[in-house]
Formats: structure tokens, C-alpha cells, sequence
């Protein structure tokens, strides 16, 4: 199955296989031709002097040789390019599919084995497309037609030649099982190197910050000496197949050399006719050769196009078969929503909320109360497992995801910024937005002084997530793009938590630019950044225990009260 689909893209490119097939035939021609040539050469000069004109041979010679050479010039790079424009389109498909997988998928993966699908098994097809499908069509070809000549010019000797075959096949099979079951435990052992390679980079803060740079030193290396072993052991099994194949072949000469001899000797055949046979044989290793490298690499291109094919195969709801959800109001309602990302544990349970367009909706609760959770499903990005989320009415799950979150703006804890300028990080979420318009939401967002002041001002390219711009800054340009999009519905998961005060301060007085303009939901864990929102919604183990203003809720002396009064005396 994995192999057909392959072919499908491989077919996508029909011209350049055209192209191929035209040439490998020539190349095989060209080198049998040569053969025979060389053989009547060989014997007429050497052998039986019977050859009048020796010249004329060796000029044919050299046009077999040219016809080769040309020949095998176009195939290979009609087999490169097609090689080429394969793994393209494979790439990006799969890139393709990654961008449409639901945020689930991404919970349950490690991000180094996603990257490690998108780069080293791919790179395995590529191994596959680049150096072994043109043997594919060639060897196979120049093994018939040397049969065929071998037949033709002495069957039984043919038959002596080839006994060799069937023990080579089962040898190689067996190698190749041991090869697929090694080339699988080496790619799960390079999903854990690319793995640890990412997480050291991504928290490389963390790990300085704790001077744990030897935990994590011991860590990589396990991990890497698995990978060192598994490949080493692959290695040993793969190279196997190349000396058994060689071996067999010059058993196979060998056998023609004694049994040759004797039917020389007696008159049978001519010395001619071994010189020919011999040469046809000697041809013949080439492709017996190879046969073992491409078994072998056959049998790793399974698992590889198994683990690329699992990702493209993750059944995900085809939004262009729901109805776009059309224009957003910013009515958001919850009917008893209950939710687990696992069905042993509920993370809501029986949540109502309704949240009226462009009011402002603080969440609060300890952590693990399902604030995110919550805020997640209200952007789409899961389906409750119970309950209704519903969009001015409209049940979010029978929509278009993307047609609604097309009218969300979202800032999380994290600032996500990308490669490039930060004209274009901000102008991300509206790719048509002119520079004024830009500008306008970075001056409300509280960006456009730092940014000014910056060599290249907007033009600044960033590097990478923006290391080179402060946590507050990096906030602040997240904030302007998502105000650049005049979302109808704007999330903010805990945007200030992690800022200084003074940062903290002006990302605040950002955000009271923009309240009461579209439908805000903000989770909070600095209870003094939400009391002027509408609605203070209270989370407690996944379920909504207060609503109310927050003086309503301070004088109710319930959890807000408490969780209230317990950051005033922290502070």
C-alpha cells in the first residue's frame, strides 16, 4: 500500500518517468551492444584471428560507448529531477496536513517526532528516489535482456549459472527483514535525539536558569547512544547484503569458468563463447549487486512512508465541507459543556455561560480549573465532549473552525512571533492591511515608541521569536496583531502574568483601548488587572461556581473573595 501510494506522486510526473523509460532503455542497449561488440572483438583479434578490420570494431565501440554516456547523463538527471519534484510535493502535503490537524494531534505528538516525520523519513524517501528508483527500471531491464543473450548463445550453461539465484533471494530476504526491523527502532531513536535537540533550545532559559545543564547533558546522551547503537546494528545488518550478492556472483563465475572448460574442451562450445558469457556475467554482477542495496533500502522506505503516511492518514473533519459560519456578532454561548481530553478525566463539567457581543468576561480559578480548557473550545479548537458551544446561535461544531477563528484574535502567555520583520509578524493576521493600518494597532497596543526607535524601525527582522525584543515588547507587537484584525471576539490568556510592571502597565492600558470594541474574554491570574470587566466568571475543578462584577463577588465573600485577598496580602 505505501509503495502504491508513492507511485501516485511519482505518476503526477509522468513526462519525466517517459523520459526515463526512453534512456534506461538506451543505457542497457548501449551496454549490451558494447558486450557483444567487445566479445567478437576479443575473440576475433585474440583468440581466432579471424578479425579483418579490428578499427571498424573498435570505432563501434566507441559509439556504443557515447550512446552510454549520453544516454545515462539524461536518465539520471530526469530521474534527480523527478526525484526532486516527488519529495516537493510530498513536503508539502504533509506540511499541508500538519497546518489542518487538530490542536489535539499536537497534545499527544512531541514536536521533535513531528519534525523528525517532516525531515528524517523523508529523507529516506529522498535516499529511495535518488539513488535507487532508476536501478528500479534499469537493472531489472539489463537483467532480462542478459538472460535472454545468455540463453540464445548457451541454455544449459545459462542453467549452471543461475542455480545460484534462489539461495541468493532467500538470503536476502532474510536480511531484509532484520534490516525493516532495525531502520524502524533507528527512526524511533532519532525522533528522541530531534526531540531533545528541540526541547534544549526551546527551554535552554530554564536549563541555565537551574545549572542543569548536566541532567540534561546525561539525558541527550541516552538518547543519542540509543540512536548510536540502533544505527550501528542497522549498519552491520544493511552491508550484510552487498558482499553475500558479490559473493554469489563470483560463485556463479566460477561455475561458468569449470563447467566452460570442460564443454571447450569438448567441443561443445567455443572459447569465444565463454569470453562472451563471462563478459555477460561480469555485467550481470552489477545489477546482482545492487539488488541487495536496493532490497535493503526497500525495506527501511516502509517504515519511513508508514510513520509519513500516519499524519497524512489522521482522520480530521474536512472543513470544506462544513458551511462557513458568515458574519460574527460575538455572541458566545455555553449549554452544558462537559469536556475531557481523556475519558477517564472531565475537565468541565456542565458548563453554562452566555456572553453577550462586545461585553468583557474575565475567567479566574486555580490552576487545573479548566480556564484554558474552556477558552479553547470557545475559540474551537475542540469539541465538547457534552453540551453546545454555540456563535450567535449557531452551533460551533457543525461549522467551519476557520471561517469563525477568521473573526478571532488571540493573545496568549506566550508571545509566538516568527521569522521575519515585525511589520510582517504584526500584518500576519491581516495580510492586506496597509502600513498605516499597522501602524494604528501598534500605537493602540503601545508598541509603535519601542518600535520606532529600533535601526530598521518596522523593517527590523526578528530573530528567533523575536529573542532580541524584551518579554514586553515581544507582548505588545503579539497585542497589535491581533488588533490589526478587528476581531469580533477577542481572547487574552493571561497576557500580562508573566510581565514586568512596567510592561504590565502599558500592556494594561492596551488592552483598556480595545475592552467594550468587540467581545473580550480574558483569563486572569492577576485578579487586580480584571475588575473593571463586566463579568468576573469563577472556574473551580471544572465548573463554574461565582459569576458577578468584581464588588459584587468581594462582597459575597466566596472563592473570588478569598483568592482576592490572598494576592493583596502576597503583595
Amino acid at each position: 500500500m505505501s509503495y502504491r501510494r508513492l507511485s501516485s506522486y511519482v505518476g503526477r510526473f509522468w513526462w519525466l518517468v517517459g523520459v526515463m523509460v526512453v534512456f534506461a532503455i538506451g543505457v542497457v542497449v548501449s551496454k549490451l551492444t558494447a558486450v557483444y561488440q567487445l566479445a567478437a572483438f576479443f575473440s576475433g583479434v585474440f583468440l581466432e584471428k579471424t578479425m579483418a578490420d579490428p578499427l571498424q570494431s573498435a570505432l563501434l565501440l566507441l559509439i556504443s560507448a557515447t550512446s552510454w554516456a549520453v544516454s545515462h547523463y539524461v536518465m539520471l538527471v530526469a530521474s534527480n529531477t523527478l526525484a526532486i519534484r516527488v519529495l516537493a510535493s510530498l513536503r508539502q502535503d504533509v506540511y499541508e496536513k500538519v497546518l489542518i490537524l487538530p490542536i489535539g494531534y499536537f497534545k499527544a505528538k512531541r514536536t521533535g517526532d513531528i519534525i523528525s516525520r517532516l525531515t528524517n523519513d523523508i529523507q529516506v524517501v529522498e535516499i529511495f528516489l535518488m539513488n535507487v528508483l532508476i536501478e528500479l527500471m534499469v537493472q531489472p531491464m539489463t537483467v532480462v535482456a542478459i538472460i535472454l543473450m545468455m540463453v540464445v548463445k548457451q541454455p544449459l550453461l545459462t542453467l549452471y549459472f543461475f542455480s545460484v539465484v534462489p539461495v541468493l533471494g532467500i538470503v536476502l530476504g532474510i536480511v531484509g527483514k532484520f534490516v525493516e526491523q532495525a531502520s524502524q527502532k533507528v527512526q524511533k531513536h532519532i525522533s528522541d535525539v530531534t526531540s531533545g535537540i528541540q526541547e534544549t533550545l526551546y527551554g535552554m532559559d530554564v536549563i541555565k536558569g537551574f545549572a542543569v545543564e548536566e541532567v540534561m547533558r546525561d539525558r541527550f546522551r541516552r538518547s543519542n547512544m540509543g540512536y548510536l547503537s540502533s544505527l550501528i546494528r542497522e549498519v552491520r545488518i544493511r552491508f550484510l547484503s552487498t558482499p553475500v550478492a558479490e559473493w554469489f556472483g563470483s560463485l556463479g563465475i566460477i561455475i561458468i569458468l569449470v563447467i566452460g572448460g570442460f564443454m571447450v574442451r569438448s567441443g561443445q562450445v567455443t572459447s569465444g563463447d565463454i569470453v562472451f558469457f563471462l563478459l555477460l556475467a561480469t555485467v550481470l554482477s552489477e545489477p546482482l549487486s545492487l539488488s541487495s542495496t536496493v532490497f535493503t533500502t526497500l525495506r527501511k522506505l516502509s517504515p519511513a512512508l508508514a510513520r509519513i503516511y500516519e499524519v497524512l492518514d489522521y482522520e480530521v473533519v474536512d472543513e470544506a465541507t462544513l458551511p462557513a459560519i458568515g458574519k460574527v456578532e460575538g455572541r458566545i454561548v455555553c449549554e452544558s459543556v462537559s469536556f475531557g481530553y481523556t475519558e477517564e478525566r472531565m475537565v468541565l463539567q456542565g458548563v453554562s455561560l452566555d456572553i453577550a457581543p462586545k461585553e468583557t468576561i474575565a475567567i479566574v480559578g486555580l490552576s487545573g480549573s479548566g480556564k484554558t480548557t474552556l477558552v479553547s473550545l470557545m475559540a474551537g479548537f475542540y469539541k465538547p465532549t457534552e453540551g453546545k458551544v454555540l456563535i450567535d446561535g449557531k452551533d460551533l461544531s457543525l461549522y467551519s473552525g476557520k471561517s469563525y477563528r477568521s473573526q478571532l484574535g488571540i493573545v496568549t502567555q506566550e508571545p509566538i512571533l516568527f521569522s521575519g520583520t515585525i511589520r510582517e509578524n504584526i500584518a500576519l493576521s491581516c495580510p492586506e492591511a496597509s502600513f498605516e493600518e499597522i501602524v494604528a494597532a501598534a500605537k493602540i497596543a503601545h508598541a509603535h515608541h519601542f518600535i520606532e526607535r529600533l535601526p530598521q524601525g518596522y523593517d527590523t527582522l526578528l530573530g528567533d521569536k523575536g529573542a532580541q525584543l524584551s518579554g514586553g515588547e515581544r507582548q505588545r507587537v503579539v497585542l497589535a496583531r491581533a488588533i490589526l484584525r478587528r476581531p469580533k471576539v477577542l481572547i487574552l490568556d493571561e497576557a500580562t502574568s508573566a510581565l514586568d510592571a512596567e510592561s504590565e502597565t502599558a500592556i494594561q492600558e492596551a488592552m483598556e483601548n480595545i475592552l467594550g470594541q468587540q467581545t473580550t474574554i480574558i483569563i486572569a491570574h492577576k485578579l487586580a488587572t480584571i475588575m473593571h470587566a463586566d463579568r468576573i466568571v469563577v472556574l473551580h475543578e471544572g465548573k463554574i461556581v461565582e459569576v458577578g462584577k468584581h464588588t459584587e463577588l468581594l462582597a459575597s465573600g466566596g472563592m473570588y473573595a478569598r483568592l482576592f485577598q490572598m494576592q493583596t496580602v502576597v503583595e
